[in-house]
């Protein structure tokens, strides 16, 4: 029965470590869209100035480039935060699983 109990503890070790790791990756995404939006915004900016006529023709396909990138990059960041966020979601709710078996194992000795 400890071996159980020392399963379960260790188990419950390393699932809130993985918590801890996707909350980490999750930070370091935040980051890295705060940087791709910072950047998005130069763009747009580029753009902008672009279509008032300060850039010379032939950079209206370059124009059609960036904007088609910036979407790209905006659809993928979307879909790897949603990843993550499922991820540390399924991780918790294997948390609050594992504490019950445990706290269920605990109170039956």
């Amino acid at each position: 029965m400890n071996l159980e109990v020392d399963s379960i503890h260790n188990r419950k070790s390393e699932v809130e470590d993985q918590i801890r790791s996707k909350d980490h990756d999750n930070s370091e995404l935040r980051e890295e869209n705060s940087a791709l939006h910072g950047i998005i915004t130069v763009l747009e900016k580029m753009l902008a100035e672009k279509e008032e006529g300060l850039f010379p023709k032939p950079l209206q396909k370059s124009k059609e480039e960036l904007e088609l990138h910036c979407e790209i990059v905006r659809e993928e960041h979307a879909e790897s935060l949603v990843v993550v966020e499922n991820e540390k979601n399924d991780i918790t709710s294997k948390t609050i699983d594992l504490q019950r078996t445990l706290e269920e194992r605990e109170g039956a000795y």
